[in-house]
């Protein structure tokens, strides 16, 4: 799990400093997805498993309201354009540094090898598995629009309306107004540390994208699909379905 937890991600506690930075302790565990294009071995951080007192860090923490359209919504819209775009922001929550203060509040134990001693660490960044994760990736993420409104219109719109969670969904009746789209997004979300990955398209729009950015299509039956918010999206028919 290593490659997964990454070590410029999390930060050592010296053993004289745990008594002021570490304040709970999350579980973790490996899971495999075999249908997952990028990275199949995942880590699961555990914040609701409950601590000796009987409660779980996300049992105090604040979740956050819904800052975004939900699944159907997003897919309808996506649905009545002619020309569409799809794409993921690379590892989301990892990307964004939480507060010094509130680090201590997620220390796990660690060690590169069983021949080592376990050490406790300070995952530095947003965590999946916290209840507050998802808010608060997404407002870093809506903030970079709202501060670049003004250079980046297109892809700040874009990043308020089109976006459920790391997905992004969009398109247009043109394929210049999804080219127009696609310029702006890449480069917005690349000036906050936000880059896109895992394109796919019903047209050309994504022929300058280098392969390995590219989403996998996978062709069942003779159908190419690819996954998208839990449906299966034909790029070339542009057909949604379901297994």
């Amino acid at each position: 799990m290593q490659e997964y937890i990454e070590l410029n991600h999390m930060a050592l506690v010296q053993p004289c400093e745990l008594s002021s930075k570490a304040g709970t302790y999350i579980p973790h565990h490996c899971v495999v997805k075999l249908d997952s294009s990028t990275a199949r071995l995942r880590v699961v951080f555990d914040a609701s498993c409950h601590t000796s007192n009987g409660v779980s860090l996300n049992d105090i923490l604040r979740s956050g309201p819904t800052l975004q359209d939900d699944i159907f919504t997003i897919l309808f819209r996506f649905g009545t354009h002619r020309f569409v775009l799809m794409a993921d922001i690379t590892k989301m929550y990892r990307q964004i540094i939480v507060d010094d203060r509130d680090a201590k509040y997620q220390c796990i134990l660690w060690r590169n090898s069983p021949d080592e001693q376990l050490g406790t660490y300070q995952l530095r960044t947003v965590t999946y598995g916290t209840s507050c994760a998802p808010f608060l990736a997404v407002r870093c993420l809506q903030q970079l629009a709202y501060d670049n409104v003004s250079t980046h219109p297109l892809g700040a719109a874009v990043t308020l309306r089109d976006f459920y969670v790391d997905n992004l969904m969009i398109g247009a009746a043109t394929i210049e107004e999804v080219m127009a789209i696609k310029t702006e997004i890449i480069d917005l979300l690349g000036s906050g540390g936000f880059p896109l990955r895992k394109f796919a398209s019903n047209n050309d729009i994504i022929a300058d994208i280098p392969e390995s950015d590219k989403e996998v299509n996978v062709i069942i039956g003779g159908f190419s699909n690819i996954k998208a918010l839990g449906l299966k999206w034909s790029p070339q028919d542009n057909v949604s379905m379901f297994s």
